[in-house]
């Protein structure tokens, strides 16, 4: 394990927790080390500290949807990159054959990810160009879950336990690139979760139009989309435009993995 500044923890140590949180370092203190200005007796002006967002959206081959969802007129261009792998139409035939399934699964997620964001909140209390954004995250995921409960209860589903998604802790198990801020890279990794979350929603917004879901479906999609552009418009502010960009591509090609890995069953991921 390293200094308190760069430690790294392992997921089996941390699950208890969230292996996507856990030994959070702080960013301000970790740009402000790579800028040299720790150690220099002088705290770090605020406008210091913001990097200004990166603009990679100038290349356009680079933008947070699928082949599929662009297609499908649900994905406008986002700051970040492609997904490099498109889920499989096989899939929504799976969640189609065990909507319920799906349904209790979608609501775990969206339950997920409140947590994750509400964590991040009381981890940087003092960080406003973080809280203030995840305040609005937070609000929304936890929406989504009780829109998903509402659709469940509507349809006599019984929320069931939770399962361990397998995706998620692949993506957050990943080992870091040394000398990249990891609250950016934790940051870009929740933005590249959303985005295949909002094309797995557009895929469902046209496969599930005949179990009168198709505009809830749209509505996520669009949300989704905000959620992924928003994080990595975050990580922008502790990571260089270089390394966003470098992250992401590396990133992306490990996701595109992950998911051609998994199995087709009515789950989220």
């Amino acid at each position: 394990m390293g200094s308190k500044g760069n430690r790294r923890v392992s997921v089996a140590a941390t699950h208890r927790v969230s292996p996507f949180t856990a030994s959070l370092p702080h960013p301000v203190r970790e740009h402000s080390a790579r800028r040299g200005w720790i150690g220099s007796g002088a705290r770090p002006r605020r406008r210091d500290v913001l990097i200004p967002s990166v603009q990679v959206t100038a290349q356009p081959s680079l933008c947070l949807q699928s082949p599929v969802t662009r297609r499908a007129g649900l994905c406008a261009p986002l700051a970040g990159c492609e997904l490099r792998v498109a889920t499989r139409p096989e899939w929504v035939a799976a969640v189609r054959a065990d909507l319920p399934a799906f349904l209790r699964d979608h609501a775990a997620c969206e339950r997920k990810a409140a947590a994750f964001v509400t964590h991040l909140i009381a981890h940087y209390p003092d960080v406003p160009w973080l809280v203030r954004p995840m305040i609005a995250v937070a609000r929304e995921e936890l929406q989504h879950f009780a829109d998903v409960h509402k659709v469940m209860t509507a349809r006599g589903i019984i929320p069931g336990p939770d399962e361990k998604d397998v995706y998620v802790r692949a993506l957050t198990a990943r080992p870091f690139t040394p000398g990249y801020s990891g609250l950016g890279q934790r940051l870009l990794v929740a933005g590249v979760i959303e985005a295949r979350g909002a094309e797995r929603f557009g895929l469902l917004a046209q496969g599930l139009a005949g179990e009168g879901l198709g505009a809830f479906y749209t509505k996520l999609t669009l949300s989704e989309q905000g959620h992924a552009a928003r994080f990595i418009r975050l990580a922008s502010r502790v990571l260089e435009p270089a390394e966003v960009h470098a992250e992401l591509d590396a990133l992306l090609d490990f996701e595109a993995g992950v998911v051609a890995e998994l199995p087709l069953r009515a789950r989220l991921h």
